[in-house]
């Protein structure tokens, strides 16, 4: 993936998960405290935190051996480019 898609992807994900805890708050300012509005929270929870926090999960995810080449997450150093 190229930075500038990546750049985005991390762009967007940050605006839906603000857009989802705003909503998630308002229903449970309102008293709709249940599984339907708790999860959804916690996802922009992490979306939000993965936009922010994106270069300390990068560096991160390079100082493990198990997420580098020589490691058993080969996967995911092709896709994530840890």
């Amino acid at each position: 993936m190229s930075k500038g898609l990546i750049s985005v992807i991390r762009g967007l994900l940050s605006v839906i998960g603000i857009i989802l805890i705003i909503d998630c708050v308002a229903l449970m300012v309102v008293g709709k405290v249940n599984f339907g509005s708790v999860v959804p929270f916690l996802l922009g929870m992490v979306f939000v935190i993965h936009g922010m926090f994106w270069h300390a999960i990068r560096r991160f995810c390079s100082n493990i051996m198990a997420l580098t080449a020589f490691g058993m997450g080969y996967g995911l150093y092709l896709y994530f480019g840890c």
